[in-house]
């Protein structure tokens, strides 16, 4: 730039001024001061002007971005004002700050996922995916997820993909981390009809969460597929089959991916189906809620309450082969359900068993009690794909059960020891290659995935299925062998 010439002020241009104005050779006073003409000085009061007013927008924006502290902020800032923004160095060094924060947020969030991704249910998914708004009481959690609500991020299917945490070629499964679980039909036992009658008389039973619809489902689903399965109807008073809806969802439910429902408070429901190669294993499956399974343990006179509230009596008391399946939450032994506790369960199991053994008549009230009219009882220990995270590799159906009985020896030892007097006593297990003790056996429902979604995986349901065909065999030659 030439040299500022104050004799020729108002031969230059407009441009020329302003360069010197910037480059400080002189500034809007000295340039009065050499006479400038006055169209010249307003123009350049007007530029000034815009300056000032560029200037107070950025200002303005750089505030609204400190009071933000978030990426989104200061990415807005940079993409208006670019390089030559005045806090453009400021705003760098954060986004760099908040990038490397962005990262460890997603970590941390990844890492809470690994460790325990039963937390991570549907309604979970729906706030991290941001299809819900968070909670004040989210926002506040100091866990990796409220942390990671707090600052705005939010999860979407690549995310997931990219990191393990599901595969690339399920649409479905991708969906179902955000769907509830599968909701059942609930019944009551007295809208269902006359109980059902010579036939072998299974019952699920375990503490609320430990997965008896889901055993229930398993088993039905491997059925199906293997062509081994045969609904009956059953109408009530008024001519309608209430359990089929229960029934179709239960199978339902696993091919959309979804773990079934628990069954609500207080109720105990039932199944009649055939199955085998030849459908001549006749079973009616009963259910009875965790809740009510509660009740029922809390003591004998309570029990009898509970069992006569909901109609339980008149299967109890017919004289129809009856097997015994005890759910076990295995995240309950492990600590990872606050709801149950370990010491709860144990408790709840153990009660169980003087109930059942004193149900019926006599002094004592074991003569036809429950127990005697038993002739399995299996112990199932559920949640047992927990154990192939412990182990950090995947077990074997074998290795599995070998844990679930070292487990329950150790740790719901009277259980255990009052169940295998209970089986010897009223001859129950007779063919269990070890005489009279309970079958122990594991089951998982399949691959678990981020919102309780589930990969069907049949073999614990296999297992399970074989089971009872074999504990129905009419020969009951050498039927448990298979079995711990």
């Amino acid at each position: 730039m030439a040299e500022f010439d104050p004799k020729q002020v108002n031969g230059y241009a407009f441009e020329e001024l302003m360069g010197f104005i910037d480059k400080g050779v002189v500034n809007f006073e000295g340039l009065k001061h050499c006479y400038l003409n006055y169209e010249m000085q307003a123009k350049i009061n007007a530029e000034f002007d815009r300056r000032k007013a560029v200037t107070d927008s950025e200002e303005n924006a750089w505030r609204g971005a400190l009071a933000m502290n978030t990426l989104q902020g200061f990415e807005m800032y940079v993409k208006k004002f670019g390089s030559q923004g005045i806090h453009a160095f400021e705003a760098e060094v954060k986004l760099e700050e908040m990038k490397q924060q962005k990262l460890k947020l997603y970590v941390d969030l990844y890492d809470d996922m690994r460790r325990d991704i039963t937390q991570y249910k549907a309604p979970i998914m729906q706030y991290l995916f941001r299809i819900k708004t968070p909670t004040d009481s989210m926002l506040a959690e100091d866990s990796p997820k409220g942390r990671f609500l707090k600052a705005g991020l939010s999860l979407n299917y690549n995310d997931l993909i990219e990191n393990g945490f599901l595969p690339p070629e399920n649409k479905l499964l991708m969906e179902s981390i955000l769907k509830q679980d599968y909701a059942l039909p609930q019944m009551q036992f007295d809208q269902l009809g006359e109980f059902p009658t010579d036939r072998t008389d299974i019952y699920f039973l375990g503490c609320p969460g430990s997965g008896k619809s889901c055993v229930l489902a398993g088993i039905l689903n491997y059925l199906r597929l293997e062509g081994w399965l045969e609904y009956e109807v059953q109408m009530n008073d008024e001519g309608k089959d209430l359990c089929k809806p229960y029934f179709d969802a239960l199978i339902e439910g696993v091919s959309q991916y979804k773990v079934p429902q628990s069954t609500s408070e207080e109720t105990i429901s039932f199944l009649k189906f055939n199955m085998g190669p030849k459908f001549d294993r006749r079973i009616t499956a009963m259910e009875l809620s965790g809740e009510a399974f509660n009740k029922l343990a809390n003591g004998l006179s309570s029990g009898k309450e509970v069992w006569g509230k909901l109609g339980a009596s008149r299967c109890l008391s017919n004289d129809s082969k009856k097997t015994l399946f005890f759910l076990l939450d295995y995240s309950s032994i492990i600590g990872k359900n606050p709801e149950i506790t370990e010491l709860k369960q144990a408790l709840i199991l153990e009660n169980s068993l003087v109930m059942f053994s004193s149900d019926g008549e006599g002094p004592k009230g074991d003569i036809g009690c429950t127990m005697s009219k038993v002739e399995t009882v299996a112990i199932v220990v559920t949640k047992s794909d927990l154990m192939d995270k412990e182990a950090g590799t995947t077990l074997s159906p074998d290795e599995r059960a070998e844990i679930a009985l070292k487990y329950l020896n150790q740790r719901f030892r009277l259980f255990m020891n009052n169940l295998t007097r209970l089986c010897k006593k009223y001859g129950i297990n007779n063919n269990n290659k070890d005489r009279n003790a309970p079958f122990v056996t594991t089951f998982s429902l399949g691959r678990f995935y981020l919102g309780n979604s589930v990969v069907y995986e049949q073999e614990d349901s296999k297992q399970l299925a074989e089971l009872i065909m074999a504990c129905t065999d009419k020969e009951r030659k050498g039927a448990f062998d298979f079995l711990h």
